[in-house]
């Protein structure tokens, strides 16, 4: 009978504000399963705590001395703090079970606490929170869409299909509905029918409440045929449709909500910003057409990046739907040297307040004389 490993503290008496970032930056870099790292900040400014929050890693627990201690004093209070923690998955747990009487009709409960566990690097457990929902109202395409991004976030994309197989079912008038069956079956390792089902987008027709949808799924469509491990067969593909086009940068935004506005907002180095009113940039960026309804996609592409730094932001500007799920969430996923073998892609999944805002996502740094 196999046990669970044991609970590893990694302690951090913190006080030099200069070396903190990379010594925290290496104890995250750490791939033990059940490490937590308890930092106890002993120092007089607010470096250290504004570094712990930017790190956003939930295995860390930050605890600020109310008054100095000393370096012998910081690590002894270290010893006692990592003595009495409780392991974070039963920790976790505990909290979840002690909640949820009270919130079994709260559809929005068990996103927020999926949210927080897989925050913390705990998948498995929030794939348990989540089949909650597939208990309460199967019929729900919402709900059920809503689910589907939240298993692939936890990296369970076997059980997002069978989700977005339910709300294609439920849904077939709308384009998400094969886009998002045919992503989750890439990410599932099965190519030949992503493709068959994204082609579905390709060709459909359409209302005009979905514009671009078609141009943004061919060329993930054909992403997937060119960084394929074996052929695929595109045979029922029309030919003039079968072309790969690398992109240096890739940003798609969508979000979790039907009838919500949401912008995507990429400034590039030069200061220009691409969005709907300015949909083409002088270093040859393109910004789909805006989304006014729906759940996206909004993308920019730019095949050849200039050096600097690529700022993405979103605008969100309010929703005409009924609350059912909590505030919307948006997924934005950013991509570098897309349609090739170096395609690279990180998925940032952000909450909305509820209220009209502009949400920094991130950015990207592109050197000189380098194509990242």
């Amino acid at each position: 009978m196999s046990s669970a490993p044991p609970l590893v503290s990694l302690l951090i008496p913190a006080y030099n504000e200069r070396y903190f970032a990379e010594a925290l930056a290496s104890a995250c870099a750490q791939g033990y399963a059940a490490l937590e790292i308890i930092v106890r900040d002993d120092s007089p400014g607010g470096a250290i705590e504004e570094a712990v929050r930017h790190a956003a890693d939930g295995r860390v627990r930050y605890v600020r001395n109310a008054t100095r201690l000393g370096f012998s004093g910081n690590f002894t209070a270290c010893l006692a703090e990592a003595a009495s923690a409780e392991p974070l998955t039963v920790r976790a747990a505990r909290v979840y079970l002690d909640e949820r009487p009270s919130h079994l009709a709260s559809t929005a409960f068990f996103l927020d606490a999926a949210d927080v566990l897989i925050a913390k690097g705990l998948p498995a457990l929030a794939v348990r929170v989540l089949s909650n929902l597939a208990e309460m109202d199967l019929e729900n395409r919402h709900i059920l869409r809503i689910l589907g991004y939240r298993l692939l976030q936890a990296e369970r994309p076997k059980l997002a299909v069978a989700v977005f197989r339910k709300v294609l079912e439920l849904s077939p008038e709308e384009p998400q509905s094969y886009r998002d069956l045919g992503l989750a079956l890439h990410a599932d390792g099965q190519a030949q029918k992503a493709i068959d089902t994204l082609y579905e987008v390709v060709t459909r027709p359409w209302h005009n409440r979905f514009p671009d949808i078609e141009l943004i799924t061919l060329a993930e469509m054909n992403a997937i045929i060119a960084t394929a491990h074996a052929p695929l067969d595109t045979s029922r593909i029309h030919s003039k449709l079968l072309r790969n086009l690398p992109l240096d940068l890739r940003v798609v935004l969508t979000w979790d909500a039907d009838n919500t506005d949401i912008d995507l907002w990429v400034t590039d180095p030069s200061g220009e910003k691409a969005y709907y009113g300015n949909r083409m940039t002088y270093q040859g960026g393109r910004m789909s057409m805006d989304f006014t309804g729906g759940y996206g996609p909004e993308e920019f592409s730019l095949r050849r990046a200039k050096p600097g730094r690529y700022r993405i932001e979103a605008q969100y500007y309010g929703d005409r739907r009924q609350a059912i799920a909590g505030p919307t969430t948006l997924q934005v996923k950013l991509g570098t040297q897309f349609g090739t073998p170096e395609q690279q892609e990180r998925l940032v999944t952000m909450r909305l307040s509820g209220r009209s805002e502009v949400i920094f996502v991130g950015e990207f740094e592109v050197e000189a004389g380098t194509r990242r």
